[in-house]
Formats: structure tokens, sequence, C-alpha cells
């Protein structure tokens, strides 16, 4: 079985607090190729602290493949009362892949810097 080498997303910036907020998440294989992620789910999570369980996120959102499964695409979307509900002050994300198998796949993708007016992110 392949394994993922990689994940893409953009940078997860400029999120204005009370307003609505996409982002593309794209996976690839070791090869380079994209990743089908047909039937999978893409788990969202933002921590207080880099070591804490998912369970303890203080917001979790999944998500299905956005457009064609086979491309390896999800598209994250944050509706204005998710964004309205980030509280100021140092954070972490991460993406989770469970695919239909039941592989799971973790990916931390930095740290976030949340300021009332704007939700910032730097890469890890």
């Amino acid at each position: 079985m392949k394994g993922i080498r990689k994940m893409q997303v953009t940078k997860l910036e400029n999120i204005k607090k009370g307003s609505s907020y996409k982002n593309t998440v794209t996976f690839f294989e070791e090869d380079g190729s994209r990743k089908d992620v047909t039937g999978a789910t893409l788990w969202w999570v933002l921590k207080d602290n880099i070591d804490d369980l998912d369970a303890a996120a203080i917001h979790k959102d999944s998500y299905s493949p956005y457009g064609d499964p086979t491309l390896g695409e999800f598209q994250v979307n944050l509706t204005p009362a998710q964004t309205a509900a980030f509280v100021p002050g140092k954070k972490f994300t991460g993406f989770v892949l469970l695919e239909a198998s039941g592989e799971e796949w973790d990916f931390l993708d930095g740290d976030i810097i949340l300021v009332e007016e704007r939700v910032l992110i730097s890469a890890s």
C-alpha cells in the first residue's frame, strides 16, 4: 500500500472574526501523484496545546472530498458563527485524514495566532 507523502494546505491567514472562510487541502502519494480520497473524511482540529488529544480540541470539523475525489482535495469551510467563537491567543492546528479503509493519517500543520480581528497561521 502506498503511504501519503505530503499534504498541501493554503495557509489559514487573514480569517476575519465573524466572517466565512474557505481553504483547499490537497493530499499526495509518495510518488507525487494526487491521492485518491474516495470515501475518506478530513478532520480539521484547532487546539489550545500541541499535545492535546483531538477529543480536547476547541474546534473540530469534518469534511467530505471536494469535487473529484481522485484529485485528493478537500475544502475547509468555516462559518461566521465558527470564526466568531475563536478566542484570541496562540493555538495549534492539524488535519486528520480518515480513509474509507479505516487507516488514519495525522498532519500537524502549524501554530495559529488568534487575534481579535483576524486569525493568522505560520508554517511549522
